[in-house]
């Protein structure tokens, strides 16, 4: 669980880097923002999940990463993954 504190009201974009096998989930307070799955890449890059309104002052954001299962290649026991860190950027705000 972070905490990120947004300086203004508005649209935010949500970026987790990260090298991703199985699914991982972003919520801030509580909604939903975006997941990503089998996204791999060494050294770790950068995935935009989605968009999100925000009103000044702190959230909540919560980053889920699903369990695993029988499936061949889904327990990550072929190498590390890395996961973080989380970035809320204001929409539009150059590249």
């Amino acid at each position: 669980m972070v905490n990120p504190e947004a300086q203004l009201e508005g649209r935010y974009e949500a970026w987790l880097a990260g090298s991703f096998g199985r699914e991982v989930t972003v919520r801030v307070d509580g909604t939903l923002v975006g997941s990503v799955e089998q996204e791999l890449a060494q050294p770790a890059g950068w995935i935009e999940l989605g968009t999100l309104q925000l009103d000044p002052g702190a959230h909540r954001a919560s980053i889920a990463r699903g369990g695993g299962s029988g499936r061949p290649g889904n327990g990550d026991a072929l190498g590390a993954r890395t996961l973080g860190p989380l970035v809320l950027r204001r929409a539009g705000c150059g590249s």
